[in-house]
C-alpha cells in the first residue's frame, strides 16, 4: 500500500493489457498493476433469451453470457439488426449470427433455424475472442416476463398492447398474445432476424381460443 505522498499515475496500453504505474515526484516507480481485459464466455454462458435455460433451439433467441465482451456498457442495434455491432461479432459454426444488443457481460442474438445438435459459438471483437460448445434443440419453449413493480408477469399482452395482470386480467374469448422464444420451426419458413411475411395459423382451424 503506497504512503501518503506526492505520486502521479502513469497508464500505458500494450495490446490488451494495461499497464497502470505510481510514480513519485523523483520519477521512480512505487508500485505497478497489470490490468488484462479479455473476452470470455462464461461456462454455459449461452442461454435461451427468456427464462435464462442452457436448453436453447433453432431458430431461438439467445442471450450470451461472460465477461469483457465489449467495451461498452451496452448498445441495441435500432436499425433492425446487424452481425457487427460495437465491433462484435458472434459465429455458429463460422456463420456469423444477427446481432441484438451488446454489453460487457451479455450479447444477444438469433440462432439460425435448421442447425440442430452440438455446435460452437465464437464471439470475437476489440477484447480477443472466445468460443464455447452448445447443444441445440429443434425446439425449448420459454416465455418472456416483464417486471411491473414488485411483480413479474408473463409476456401476455391484450390486443391494444397492455399487459395481462391482476389489474388488467384477460376476459373469456378474448384473443392475447403471448411473446415467447424456442418454439422451432415455424410455418410458413422465415430466416433468422426476418419478420414473418404474413400472420399464419396453422392447425387453428378459425376458432377463437377463449383465456381461462
Amino acid at each position: 500500500m503506497l504512503k501518503a505522498a506526492p505520486y502521479y499515475l502513469r497508464a500505458d496500453v500494450d495490446g490488451d493489457t494495461l499497464r497502470v504505474q505510481a510514480i513519485d515526484l523523483l520519477g521512480n516507480i512505487v508500485d505497478e498493476c497489470l490490468l488484462n481485459s479479455r473476452a470470455k464466455l462464461d461456462p454455459d454462458g449461452v442461454r435461451d433469451a427468456a427464462a435464462f435455460s442452457s436448453a436453447v433451439a433453432a431458430g431461438g433467441f439467445i442471450t450470451i453470457l461472460g465477461k469483457d465482451l465489449s467495451w461498452t456498457g451496452g448498445t441495441t442495434a435500432l436499425a433492425g439488426v446487424e452481425d457487427t455491432l460495437e465491433g462484435v461479432q458472434v459465429k455458429l459454426n463460422g456463420r456469423p449470427l444477427p446481432l441484438l444488443f451488446v454489453g460487457r457481460t451479455q450479447v444477444n442474438s438469433q440462432l439460425p433455424y435448421g442447425t440442430v445438435g452440438t455446435a460452437q459459438v465464437e464471439l470475437s471483437g476489440p477484447n480477443g475472442s472466445s468460443a464455447a460448445t452448445v447443444e441445440i434443440r429443434r425446439a425449448a419453449p420459454a416465455i418472456f416476463h416483464v417486471r411491473r413493480g414488485p411483480d413479474i408477469y408473463p409476456a401476455l399482452l391484450h390486443v391494444d398492447g397492455r399487459l395481462v395482470s391482476k389489474e388488467q386480467p384477460a376476459s373469456p374469448g378474448e384473443w392475447l398474445s403471448l411473446y415467447m422464444t424456442g418454439l422451432g420451426p415455424v410455418d410458413p419458413p422465415v430466416e433468422s432476424a426476418h419478420a414473418s411475411a404474413s400472420l399464419h395459423r396453422k392447425g387453428s382451424g378459425g376458432k377463437k381460443k377463449g383465456a381461462k
